[in-house]
């Protein structure tokens, strides 16, 4: 009798077990369903919850739970007069900005500025400043070194932040050098992603440059001990402020593999910029209004946004996007500059999971003439992420665009170049994820010599590279096309 009792409510616990998988997966379908999300990776996360409802389900509540996008917008409503204060000051600098630069740009890059500006509302875009010297930097330890002298030169304050700040030996140097000019009276901020820096933080790497009277923060840190590394909402943000006058923005972080000291990764190539001039008061604002919502403090004082002179005569944009704004705005910004290329669009990019829009930009481009060209490392740390951008080729080799994998080490630079008139250098990747789901950065600089720089080292890259050519990879095994097929289902939520 006890046996038949055990098993009765054996099966009975089964029943209801299962009836809460249903429910809890018809839950998750109709909440999928309600967010804004691309086609693809809504359809991917209802293949998932549908097939494998368990894992489905855990992988959702920890990966694509948007709950986070209502507080985002939450503290941007109480964080607005901040933020207006801020804006406020970046518009001061505006004053003695020369319009004529402006009407010197042709029509194109003129709806592009306007394009970036008009999000401006929304925390996406700034206003084009003129009057900048910028540096590019292709060697990863010559932009330590610049960032080293600048942070050696402060006067009054230093702001850093980072997706990922290693405590390796770069990242020890770097974090003694801030320890050092705190302890001179220099008031440092070091921002870090609680995801990207996460064993680095842990083991009290940052205690010494807290203990010296610097601070440092970190985004969004995860509630568990460990926990997956690509998750979503992450502030993927590479930039450094050096008295208000000084900026760095671009794809590099803190580590010992941009200078190839790993050899599991190799050479390491990148792409980094230095601005000097009025445009830095943009890179302050954005600065200070992720240290806002990390930290709840409210550093909206006119000290961080000095009058500056104008070093050059390079018109710079800086433009930012993230979940707390309803517009994808770099992706906005690298939609148009392709659909409105008339001669030569070059990208480099490490990770390549587009949507179909701008699958559609680069084909339609490519079609009409333009010569489009995609550079992508021929091995990512991720191998679905590899496989889903390879499943993508053939329909973009049909349509004319050149696409070159580089195999002298890790690419890891994320870089546009247009019509030798203008280019972009930040830290999206031209994938679904830094579109809409990270905390990303960008500076478009309105430069013929900056757009040439851009595609010289472009050239100089290709040297590097293998041309996929579309006969033969048309060619490639089944199994291998099957593989991609699948990576391509999933890559609504890489």
């Amino acid at each position: 009798m006890l046996e038949g009792l055990l098993g009765f409510l054996a099966a009975y616990w089964h029943v209801l077990l299962a009836a809460r998988v249903v429910l809890q997966t018809g839950s998750v379908a109709l909440a999928i369903l309600s967010e804004r999300r691309e086609p693809a990776a809504t359809v991917a996360w209802l293949m998932t919850v549908t097939f494998l409802p368990v894992v489905g389900i855990i992988a959702y509540y920890v990966l694509a739970r948007t709950r986070f996008r209502r507080q985002f917008r939450t503290r941007a409503q109480v964080n607005q007069q901040a933020d207006q204060a801020l804006s406020m000051y970046v518009q001061e600098r505006l004053e003695h900005f020369d319009q004529s630069a402006l009407r010197r740009l042709n029509h194109t890059q003129q709806s592009l500025i306007a394009l970036a500006a008009n999000s401006e509302q929304f925390r996406g875009g700034g206003p084009p400043f003129g009057g900048n010297s910028v540096e590019l930097f292709f060697n990863p330890s010559r932009k330590y070194q610049a960032l080293k002298d600048a942070i050696r030169s402060a006067r009054s304050h230093i702001h850093l932040e980072y997706y990922i700040f290693r405590g390796d030996g770069i990242g020890s140097a770097l974090r003694d050098l801030l320890v050092e000019r705190a302890k001179a009276g220099i008031e440092v901020r070091l921002l870090y992603d609680g995801i990207g820096s996460l064993y680095t933080y842990r083991r009290g790497f940052f205690d010494a440059l807290r203990a010296a009277g610097g601070e440092a923060a970190a985004f969004l840190p995860p509630r568990f001990a460990r926990i997956i590394e690509r998750v979503n909402f992450r502030n993927h943000r590479k930039i450094a402020v050096i008295d208000g006058a000084v900026g760095f923005v671009g794809g590099m972080n803190v580590g010992d593999e941009h200078l190839g000291l790993k050899p599991h990764v190799g050479r390491w190539r990148d792409s980094h910029v230095r601005i000097e001039g009025p445009a830095v008061a943009e890179l302050q604002r954005i600065f200070l209004t992720d240290w806002l919502f990390t930290t709840d403090q409210r550093l909206a004082e006119p000290r961080f946004f000095p009058q500056l002179p104008q070093p050059g005569d390079e018109l710079v944009q800086i433009v930012s996007s993230g979940p707390d704004c309803p517009w994808p705005t770099i992706q906005q910004l690298y939609f148009q500059a392709i659909t409105t290329a008339t001669e030569q669009v070059a990208i480099a990019t490490p990770y390549f999971v587009p949507d179909r829009s701008m699958l559609a930009a680069l084909e339609t481009a490519a079609l009409r003439g333009v010569d489009v060209r995609v550079m992508l490392p021929s091995k990512t740390d991720l191998r679905i992420v590899t496989s889903a951008a390879r499943s993508y080729y053939e329909e973009l080799l049909e349509a004319g665009v050149r696409i070159f994998e580089y195999h002298d080490g890790f690419l890891h630079s994320k870089t546009i170049a247009v019509d030798g008139r203008y280019g972009s250098v930040g830290s999206a990747n031209m994938d679904i994820r830094s579109f809409t789901l990270n905390f990303e950065v960008s500076a478009f600089v309105h430069s013929q010599e900056f757009a040439k720089k851009l595609h010289r080292q472009f050239e100089t890259d290709m040297k590097s590279t293998v041309e996929i050519d579309a006969d033969a990879f048309r060619r490639r095994p089944r199994l291998r096309k099957f593989g991609q097929s699948v990576a391509q289902l999933l890559s609504g939520v890489l």
